[in-house]
């Protein structure tokens, strides 16, 4: 007799080229490591399983449908051929992008560039931070596009690049203060006790710190620049370098 279970089906795929991963709705189970093909805006992307169903024991809210296909074996067969064209592409877009982002603030630390896609028909959809200033967007897809001889679709996201995408444990989003008790339940640490450093010494998300700036939450860590980005009880946020990051019993 089948288990019934507490939701729909819920999977994680990442897409080809790209760093984010997409949670949905499927119509049947799925397994980590399958190549699947996703709708998207230029057509259907390759996508990668990282997130299996029997995975997710609870979910809340209103989760999106996400329609996946089984690739055919000849699709499956050019992966790492759109791999290879995905990388070659995504160097010629960074250096476009950074071209038309030079006068933009927030193109003086890194890349706007987020990500690269290639669709299974050979379209391209590039990811990138949207700095405010700039061309718009219809010109900067039109610049891409001559650059990269195919057509390209923008995904942009709103803002700068935070530094904690530069080679980062992580970077959490619209994080409440409960979030400090899930992550200590992901992580098995119980209430009280400080969770053991990351790999490296690093403060993981969601964990007290004190520091010169006072007592707060980690909500960002950037291996790059080694600086810990906490919430103090006021809201406000501060960076902090990591060796005046003291873990906290809470």
């Amino acid at each position: 007799m089948a288990v019934p279970r507490a939701h729909a089906l819920i999977a994680g795929v990442r897409r080809l080229g790209s760093a984010r991963v997409e949670i949905g709705r499927v119509a049947e189970l799925l397994r980590t490591g399958e190549w699947v093909a996703v709708p998207g805006p230029v057509g259907e992307e390759p996508a990668l399983v990282v997130i299996a169903p029997e995975q997710v024991f609870h979910i809340e809210g209103e989760v999106p449908e996400l329609p996946v296909r089984w690739l055919s074996e000849g699709e499956r067969a050019r992966l790492p051929e759109l791999a290879a064209l995905a990388r070659d592409l995504a160097q010629q877009a960074a250096e476009t992008l950074g071209q038309i982002a030079e006068s933009a603030e927030w193109a003086k630390d890194s890349s706007p560039l987020l990500g690269l896609r290639v669709a299974l028909g050979g379209a391209v959809v590039v990811e990138y931070w949207e700095g405010g200033a700039g061309p718009p967007v219809v010109e900067i897809a039109a610049r891409l596009a001559e650059r990269l001889g195919r057509p390209v679709h923008l995904a942009t996201r709103p803002g700068g690049p935070p530094r904690a995408l530069a080679g980062s444990l992580g970077r959490i989003a619209g994080a409440g203060l409960e979030l400090g008790e899930l992550a200590r339940l992901r992580l098995g640490v119980p209430l009280g006790e400080p969770p053991a450093p990351a790999p490296g010494g690093y403060p993981r998300l969601a964990s007290t710190v004190i520091t010169p700036a006072g007592k707060g939450i980690v909500r960002s860590v950037s291996t790059r620049h080694r600086v810990v980005t906490i919430e103090l009880e006021d809201g406000t946020r501060h960076e902090v370098p990591l060796e005046q990051v003291t873990p906290a019993s809470e």
